[in-house]
């Protein structure tokens, strides 16, 4: 995947976070996108798909908290696979 594409990614995923009310959860998922966005800025390119999608603070980490049945959740879900279905 791309630099690019990650960046989408992130965009596409904060601005579903921001669609619905805002809570810890939200809150904190948002700070660490911020967080990934910058360790890929500043990550060598060979290395930015794996602080991507397998770092321990890595699209998939914030993904993975919301693990519901709410709405939220499942478009998170829905992101993260379509995310996963594009990974090259």
């Amino acid at each position: 995947m791309s630099a690019q594409e990650m960046t989408m990614n992130m965009t596409i995923t904060e601005e579903l976070l921001d669609s619905f009310p805002e809570d810890q959860k939200s809150k904190t998922a948002k700070k660490e996108l911020g967080s990934l966005r910058r360790r890929l800025n500043i990550s060598a390119p060979e290395l930015r798909d794996s602080h991507f999608w397998q770092s321990s603070t890595g699209y998939y980490y914030i993904c993975r908290k919301f693990n519901g049945d709410d709405e939220r959740s499942l478009a998170m879900m829905k992101l993260y696979a379509t995310a996963l279905k594009n990974r090259s």
